[in-house]
């Protein structure tokens, strides 16, 4: 399943006119609402289907605030990326 976001998160970053199209299909917009909600988000999107330390960082302080949890959560108490990094190696291998 991590080969496959990763290569969809691709897809989503290099074929904009075929995303545009899904967006506006999924979401029934016209073209032109498709390709501005598109262009709205497109730089949240992961490049690899890694978070990068400041996404982390964000969710943790959210995940924090809304639980009220006082000790210090570490990224490593709850994310394991070794999956995804496993996913990204092997897709590079077959590059």
């Amino acid at each position: 399943m991590a080969k496959a976001t990763i290569e969809g998160l691709e897809f989503t970053l290099s074929q904009t006119g075929p995303t545009i199209d899904i967006i506006g299909r999924w979401m029934n917009l016209n073209a032109a609402q498709a390709a501005r909600t598109y262009g709205t988000v497109r730089d949240t999107y992961s490049r690899n289907g890694l978070p990068t330390s400041e996404q982390v960082n964000a969710y943790i302080t959210m995940l924090a605030n809304t639980t009220g949890i006082k000790e210090k959560i570490t990224p490593a108490s709850i994310y394991d990326f070794s999956p995804t990094e496993a996913a990204i190696r092997e897709l590079a291998d077959k590059k």
